[in-house]
């Protein structure tokens, strides 16, 4: 009987920890998607060169910039017309 109790109380620890898990991943989760909604710099396209060099556009406030990147150098490139009707943050 001793050894049953035991068990129980294993497997309701146990159990409370699952749910303690789960409600910080679910919290956690959350968190990080309205952090990425307030975002105000977004990369909409990106397209590698080489194995270090890549363009990039990224999108500010309502504007799109033309970015180079290339090993430990990042190279602001032109500012590029924004087409009618995108939204963006």
């Amino acid at each position: 009987m001793e050894f049953a109790l035991h068990y129980l109380f294993a497997l309701g620890v146990v159990a409370l920890l699952l749910l303690g898990l789960n409600a910080a991943a679910c919290l956690f989760a959350r968190s990080r998607a309205i952090s990425l909604e307030k975002k105000t710099v977004r990369i909409l396209d990106s397209a590698p060169l080489t194995k270090q060099a890549a363009l990039h556009v990224a999108g500010v406030e309502g504007r799109r910039y033309l970015v180079g990147t290339a090993g430990n150098c990042v190279a602001f490139l032109a500012e590029l017309p924004c087409d009618s009707g995108e939204t963006f943050a």
